[in-house]
């Protein structure tokens, strides 16, 4: 199938749900070589990453939503549940089973070929076109059921609560291993 076939078969489902929304999308397809990814009418950004960079898209797309109070931000992920209730975003969908080719132009993302002298979070803000600084912090809302899953979890714990890490991963994920002294000064400060 056609890479402009793929784009509609993914996204006509969203737009005749709220047709309000092909002005926008259209926008975006108009100008998206035009202008930078930030400034766009609306602001597709599909994560393929784990947990943890869901939680770091969070905070460039604060900083987007600070620069361009009025896009469409749509995020595409397998962790949807990150973006609930989060005010930045307009729309979240499941990103859906398989590779989509058409996608990687958007991506938020890195590879094994990233540039790991730069932040996680700097390195997303550059897939969007920002050109500045990004605070380093993730913007989660959890809701009161949260909140209290929370509280019971930690007071099952007991007095002292316990950290537990996980110091090794997969072989892809070599680069996320620390040396032990490093984990360990990581605890002290926490």
């Amino acid at each position: 199938m056609s890479q402009p076939l793929a784009r509609l078969k993914y996204f006509w489902p969203l737009v005749k749900a709220q047709p309000s929304r092909v002005w926008r999308y259209s926008m975006f397809w108009l100008g998206g070589r035009l202008n930078p990814r930030y400034t766009r009418p609306a602001i597709i950004i599909p994560c393929s990453g784990g947990l943890g960079d869901n939680l770091m898209l969070t905070a460039v797309i604060h900083e987007v939503r600070k620069r361009n109070p009025g896009a469409l931000i749509h995020v595409i992920t397998h962790w949807p549940n990150v973006f609930d209730r989060n005010p930045d975003v307009t729309f979240v969908s499941r990103k859906p089973v398989g590779t989509f080719p058409w996608m990687r132009s958007f991506r938020v993302g890195y590879t094994l070929a990233f540039p790991w002298k730069k932040h996680l979070i700097k390195h997303m803000g550059d897939a969007v076109n920002l050109p500045d600084s990004i605070d380093l912090r993730t913007y989660i809302y959890p809701d009161a059921s949260d909140r209290v899953y929370a509280d019971e979890l930690i007071s099952e714990l007991g007095a002292r609560p316990f950290l537990l890490l996980r110091t090794a991963g997969p072989k892809t994920y070599q680069r996320k291993v620390w040396p032990q002294s490093s984990w360990t000064a990581l605890a002290r400060e926490l």
